[in-house]
């Protein structure tokens, strides 16, 4: 079947969100925390909401009703358990977990006075000890993101396959080739960066934001139900030509919610475009896993046995299906080769970075 999309991109007709005319559209800022992991001591937007164009500066103390954004992915615990989840708020409380977490949202007439109004805002922050690499993080007596919530920062364990039938190939084989190698983490970067415009009708009491994802339908519900606390007919997506995604515009993110929260406080469109440079700190990575990989050969060659044992980097936060990347593509570890025992075991840690999720499947 032929393409039909292509001619009206060739003659640059595509609309995309930041196409799209809007009359009235503020524009919103977020800051951004420097630090990989701080406890927050004092946030001071006074001088901010003062300035010029300013119309509205939000922190954690502001949006106490919003709720967070969730992981849905089946994942346990190996106590059986559900996966440990973390609280994905829209700001940031009294800690920060990556460089990148959003402390103050800025929405003002103008992207400049809103930029300089984010720079005004003074924050005091203390250091705390952070880890970014997974095997660190889950070592013992590693510095822990989630006290008391998420013991030795694992969120959950996954097995399959036969680990049994496994280890007695391993008990029988000539020779047992072992390899540990490490997927290196990856941003999507799409073409289009992140961005959105959101508004909010108050003669109707509905929400609209448009968006480019992947899953409009998926959005709606996760937002509307689980953060903005609203039944999801009264939130509507809207995703026109959508400049690449790669799966990381599946995913709901802070600024979506934050958006519509502010259009309805202004009763007024908002904008939000990432730069290139906030992509790389806002967006969810991927990958980041580190494995060891465990072959039994017989002494002619065949495979009796395959073991690969991972540890997942999920970022300081579970994305929305943050513990699929890790486990969605087990099924392929034996590619074409007859493999009469595997088994597998993925543990999902959590460090002091970007949340991570689903890149191309993986």
């Amino acid at each position: 079947m032929r393409r039909v999309e292509d001619g009206r991109f060739l003659r640059g007709a595509g609309r995309y969100v930041d196409d799209l005319p809007a009359a009235d559209a503020t524009r919103m800022v977020l800051l951004r925390s420097p630090h990989p992991h701080a406890r927050l001591l004092r946030v001071d937007a006074g001088a901010a909401r003062a300035m010029p164009g300013v119309l509205l500066v939000l922190t954690a103390a502001d949006i106490g009703k919003l709720g967070v954004l969730r992981c849905v992915t089946p994942r346990h615990r190996r106590d059986g358990q559900p996966l440990a989840q973390t609280p994905w708020r829209m700001l940031a409380g009294d800690t920060v977990r990556y460089v990148g977490d959003p402390v103050a949202c800025v929405v003002a007439e103008s992207l400049a006075q809103a930029q300089d109004a984010a720079e005004a805002i003074a924050v005091d922050y203390q250091p705390l000890p952070a880890v970014t690499d997974s095997i660190e993080a889950a070592a013992a007596g590693a510095p822990e993101l989630w006290p008391g919530l998420v013991p030795g920062n694992e969120s959950f364990l996954f097995r399959l396959g036969d680990a049994v039938a496994v280890e007695r190939a391993m008990a029988r084989a000539a020779h047992v080739v072992r390899l540990p190698f490490r997927v290196t983490r990856v941003s999507a970067n799409p073409l289009e960066p992140r961005n959105l415009l959101a508004s909010y009708d108050a003669a109707e009491e509905r929400y609209t934001l448009v968006t480019g994802t992947q899953l409009p339908h998926v959005m709606r519900n996760e937002i509307a139900e689980f953060a903005l606390g609203i039944p999801t007919n009264r939130l509507r997506i809207i995703s026109p030509d959508v400049g690449a995604g790669f799966g990381m515009k599946e995913s709901p993110f802070p600024e979506h919610v934050l958006a519509l929260h502010a259009a309805r406080l202004l009763h007024r469109p908002v904008r939000w475009t990432a730069t290139r440079s906030e992509s790389f700190l806002s967006d969810t990575h991927a990958r980041d896993n580190d494995s060891l990989a465990e072959l039994a050969l017989s002494a002619e060659g065949d495979f009796l046995g395959l073991r690969v044992t991972t540890l997942c980097n999920l970022g300081a936060y579970l994305a929305w299906q943050g513990a699929v990347s890790s486990t969605n593509n087990v099924g392929g570890l034996a590619g074409v080769y007859r493999t009469p025992a595997i088994c597998t075991e993925v543990r999902g840690i959590f460090t002091n970075t970007q949340p991570t999720a689903p890149y191309r499947g993986a």
